[in-house]
């Protein structure tokens, strides 16, 4: 009788243990601990365009973790491409232009200075040496208004080219002037129109520069809106959401990826100021998600309010509105990454 009195003993021994084994997994609060419940939450990061283009491709997708500055969306830059191929053709534009009105104003300073001092062999030579320059330059720009297709006659880019072409053949009739006159001395009222030359020459460079100018600055702005086509993972993290696909529009603003830092998940909860004395800052605190029923996470008391609230965000009974209590915020271990953003989970303090 007692051989078998002595197994089912042993069995009931074996029973208790497993069982209060168990009870220590299910919660590690005991006498003395304060438990609270409250929803994980992690710092999160929305990524929007930054002007509306159409989505060429996402290399990413939920649950995915991503390092900071990889890619995460490719929008159609087509548009932007024509913009910045313009900038490019108004700028090349502009630059010829300064340069032709630089010339200008080189020969208008040249026969000014003939004018006032008196030909001399090597002013003579400046002349010819000036009245070629001004010959090359036209022929340039005449070449680049030949070069043009057939019916772009009226295009911007066109127009701009005669404006050009224009002012070359002045500075190279002022050239031949300055040439013919070289030899000859000026009377005041051609010194004078030579001075008014001059004056007129200098302010056509500084518009030439000021178009060169809006021209590199509208060609800069084109590479940043190129730039801003692709966009990057500005922290290192795990996608919460994608919220939008390949070939759907992008506007202007709207969260297209949201993502999470889980480095270091917070959890706040709310307690009682009877249950705040044992509690400071620094504190260690244990905590459970539903999700791993099997695990314990550890967390550290980051904050704790220094004023009461009369209704906690995750209260529910009217019991709990009519209570003050304390916010206080944990900051969580999460090495694998296990807690996520929304889970609900147990804190206990001892």
């Amino acid at each position: 009788m007692r051989n078998r009195i002595l197994p089912i003993f042993l069995l009931l021994l074996l029973a208790v243990a497993v069982f209060w084994r168990w009870q220590g997994q299910q919660s590690p609060a005991t006498e003395g601990w304060v438990s609270a419940s409250g929803t994980v939450e992690a710092m999160s990061v929305s990524v929007a365009a930054e002007m509306p283009a159409r989505v060429l491709s996402i290399a990413v997708n939920e649950g995915e973790v991503v390092a900071e500055g990889d890619e995460l969306v490719q929008l159609d830059t087509a548009m932007i491409e024509g913009q910045r191929h313009q900038a490019e053709a108004a700028l090349s534009a502009a630059q010829a232009q300064h340069a032709a009105a630089a010339a200008a104003v080189d020969a208008a300073e040249a026969q000014r200075d003939l004018l006032a001092a008196g030909a001399t062999d090597a002013q003579r030579d400046l002349a010819d040496t000036t009245v070629q320059r001004a010959e090359a330059a036209r022929e340039s720009l005449q070449a680049a208004v030949d070069a043009l297709p057939v019916g772009s006659e009226g295009s911007a880019n066109a127009l701009l080219l005669q404006q050009q072409l224009t002012l070359a053949q002045a500075s190279l009739d002022q050239a031949t002037a300055q040439q013919a006159t070289v030899a000859d001395g000026a009377r005041p009222e051609q010194l004078a129109a030579a001075d008014a030359q001059v004056d007129a020459a200098q302010a056509h460079v500084a518009a030439a520069q000021s178009q060169v100018e809006a021209a590199q600055a509208a060609l800069e702005l084109a590479d940043l809106q190129r730039s801003r086509a692709t966009l990057v993972a500005p922290i290192s993290g795990v996608v919460l959401r994608r919220l939008i696909e390949p070939g759907e529009l992008a506007m202007s603003g709207a969260t297209l990826i949201e993502l999470a830092d889980l480095s270091q998940p917070t959890l706040t909860v709310y307690l009682s100021q009877d249950d705040l004395g044992s509690l400071q800052t620094g504190g260690i605190a244990t905590v459970r998600v539903d999700a791993y029923p099997d695990e314990q996470f550890v967390g550290t008391i980051r904050h704790i309010a220094n004023r009461a609230e009369f209704t906690p965000r995750n209260t529910q009974t009217d019991q709990g509105r009519s209570l003050t209590v304390f916010a206080v915020e944990v900051a969580l271990d999460n090495p694998e990454g296990k807690l996520k953003p929304g889970m609900v989970a147990d804190v206990y303090f001892e």
